[in-house]
C-alpha cells in the first residue's frame, strides 16, 4: 500500500481475534496472520523460492519484544534532518502522496515540483497562473490545482495537463479522494462541486456554511468538511446515476473557534481540527468531541499518521511538536521559522515540512532509520529463517503454514488482501487477475476465474 518505502505492508483484521497483513522486506513478500489481543504489530521474513509465500505466525509471548508497528510507540525519538530541497521561488504549499511516496509542491512563480522520499526531483513543470491551492491523490495518479481566475487544473502523475475547467463561484479549498477518482471544490456560495478525474462534473451539494477545508476518509465513503469558523461536518458519499455521486450530510458539529486545517486518520476514528489558540480539537467518526490538545502555542497544522499513533503539530510561533495519541509530548523543537506546510509519513517514521522561504525538509524521527540505498539483488539464493536453535535470526518465529499466492515480485506489487468476518476467511487478489480464498488454517477454498482490469479494493 505504501510505495517508495523500504517496507510495504497491507493489513486487514478480524474484528475480535486476529489480524493479517502483506509484508514486504528485503527477504521477500509474505502475508502474515497473528492473534490480535497481544497488539497490532507483527514481523516476518520469508524467502522467495518458487513464488510468494502466504504465512501465519503465532502470537508473541508476553516477555518477547513487540515488532515494528507497536515497538515504535515506545522507541526514543531522535529526529535527524535527512535532507533539504530549495524551490526556485518562495514556497506556496506542499502535500504528500502517502501511497506513492511522492511529495508535490508549488511556489509563487507557478513552478510545480514532484520529489521522491530521498529529496530527488522526479518531475517539474510550470503553469501560467497564480496557484491558490493544490492537492495530490494518495496513489499519486492525479494532481489538481486551484488557480486565480476561478480555474481548476487536472494534471497527470507526470504533471501533464489532463483538463482545465471552470471552478464554482468564489472557490475555496479542494480535496482528492485517495485513489484519484473524484475531486471536490468548495465555494463561498455555500456549495461544493464534485469532478471526476477527467474534469467532468460528477455532482454538487449545498453546505450550511462556506466550507474551506475538505478531506476524504480513506477507508470509507465519507467526506469531512470544515468552515473557517463555526462548522465541522461529515457527508455520506453514494453513487448516483451516470457516473455521478450523491452527497448527503451525516452530522454537523458547531465550533466556537477558527479552523486552520482539517485532517483524519485512515479509518476516520481520529479527526483533528487545528483551531489556533484553541489548540487541536479532536473528534471521532460520529462527530463527538473527544477533547483538545493544548500545546502552549497557536496550532496551525495537526497531522496524524495513518493509524493515529503519532501526531505532528506545527504552530505559528515556529514550534514543531510530536505527540502520541494520548496527547503526551514526545519531542518538541523550535524551527528557524514557522512551517508553511506539514505532512507525516503514514507509518509515523518521518515528517516533511516546508518554509515560506522555499526550504522543503524531511525530518527522520528515529535515528538510524533513514532510508539506505537498496542492496544489490541476490541472484537466486533463497533467504533462510533460523529456527529456535540460537542461530542468527532465531527471534523470527517459524510460520504455522504457508501457501503460494503470487508468482513473482512484480505480481506482488499489486496484490490486495482482506479478511472476512463471518465466517473467517482470507481473500487475496494477485496478478494476473486471480482472486483466491483461504481458511485461517491455510486451506484453499478455491480460485476465481481470471478477471480483467486492475484490482484495488476487496
Amino acid at each position: 500500500m505504501l510505495g517508495g518505502t523500504p517496507r510495504r505492508r497491507l493489513r486487514a483484521c478480524h474484528p475480535n481475534r486476529w489480524a493479517c497483513h502483506l509484508d514486504r522486506s528485503a527477504a521477500g513478500f509474505a502475508i502474515v496472520l497473528a492473534d490480535r489481543p497481544r497488539g497490532l504489530g507483527f514481523s516476518a521474513q520469508s524467502a522467495i523460492k518458487d513464488g510468494i509465500t502466504f504465512e501465519t505466525i503465532p502470537d508473541l509471548a508476553d516477555d518477547e519484544p513487540m515488532a515494528e508497528m507497536t515497538g515504535r510507540q515506545g522507541s526514543r525519538l531522535e529526529p535527524v534532518e535527512a535532507w533539504t530541497v530549495l524551490t526556485d521561488a518562495p514556497l506556496k504549499g506542499l502535500c504528500l502522496a502517502r501511497e506513492a511516496g511522492t511529495i508535490f509542491a508549488w511556489d509563487e512563480g507557478g513552478q510545480l515540483y514532484l520529489l521522491d522520499l530521498r529529496g530527488d526531483h522526479r518531475s517539474a513543470s510550470r503553469v501560467p497562473c497564480n496557484i491558490t491551492a493544490g492537492a495530490i491523490s494518495d496513489d499519486g495518479s492525479l494532481v489538481v490545482l486551484l488557480a486565480e481566475g476561478g480555474r481548476v487544473w487536472f494534471l497527470s502523475a507526470d504533471l501533464e495537463v489532463v483538463a482545465e475547467r471552470a471552478a464554482p463561484p468564489d472557490p475555496l479549498g479542494l480535496a482528492i479522494d485517495p485513489h484519484g477518482r473524484y475531486v471536490v471544490v468548495g465555494s463561498r456560495m455555500n456549495q461544493a462541486q464534485i469532478y471526476n478525474r477527467y474534469g467532468r462534473p460528477a455532482g454538487k451539494f449545498e453546505t450550511r456554511q462556506a466550507v474551506s477545508f475538505f478531506t476524504f476518509v480513506p477507508d470509507r465513503p465519507i467526506l469531512l468538511g470544515a468552515a473557517t469558523f463555526g462548522l465541522l461536518a461529515a457527508y455520506d458519499i453514494g453513487r448516483g446515476g451516470a457516473g455521478r455521486l450523491d452527497v448527503s450530510e451525516i452530522w454537523e458539529e458547531r465550533l466556537m473557534s477558527n479552523v486552520g486545517r482539517l485532517t483524519t486518520t485512515g479509518d476516520g476514528g481520529m479527526i483533528l481540527a487545528s483551531c489556533f489558540i484553541h489548540g487541536v480539537q479532536r473528534f471521532d467518526i460520529q462527530g463527538q468531541n473527544e477533547g483538545a490538545y493544548h500545546l502552549g502555542g497557536t496550532a496551525a497544522h495537526a497531522v496524524p499518521d495513518f493509524a493515529g499513533r503519532m501526531i505532528a503539530v506545527g504552530t505559528l510561533e515556529g514550534d514543531l511538536i510530536i505527540l502520541n495519541s494520548a496527547g503526551n509530548v514526545r519531542w518538541r523543537n523550535t524551527l528557524s521559522r514557522p512551517a508553511l506546510a506539514l505532512e507525516t509519513d503514514p507509518l509515523g517514521r518521518y515528517v516533511i515540512y516546508g518554509h515560506a522561504t522555499g526550504e522543503i525538509v524531511r525530518l527522520d524521527l528515529y535515528a538510524g532509520d533513514r532510508e539506505r540505498p537498496a542492496a544489490p539483488k541476490a541472484k537466486s539464493t533463497p533467504v533462510s529463517i533460523a529456527g529456535a536453535s540460537g542461530a542468527p535470526g532465531a527471534s523470527v518465529r517459524k510460520p504455522a503454514w504457508s501457501v503460494p499466492v503470487a508468482d513473482s515480485a512484480d505480481h506482488a506489487e499489486t496484490a490486495v488482501l482482506t479478511v472476512l468476518d463471518d465466517p473467517p476467511r482470507i481473500a487475496v487478489f494477485a496478478a494476473p487477475g486471480r482472486l483466491s480464498l483461504f481458511t485461517t488454517e491455510g486451506k484453499s477454498l478455491g480460485r476465481a476465474s481470471e478477471l480483467t482490469g486492475v484490482g484495488r479494493i476487496l
